[in-house]
């Protein structure tokens, strides 16, 4: 929906493998995020 906030990026991921997915993208621009990441969304397996 136009103008509404965006959900958090662990939620989407959340969302994207409730739905029976096995796998997903993720883009970013901020060098400490992108290390971090990675590691956190394993962990939802």
């Amino acid at each position: 929906m136009p103008g509404a906030p965006e959900w958090p990026l662990r939620t989407q991921l959340r969302m994207i493998r409730d739905a029976g997915f096995d796998g997903a993208g993720v883009r970013v621009a901020d060098p400490a995020f992108a290390a971090e990441e990675p590691a956190s969304c394993a962990s939802m397996g």
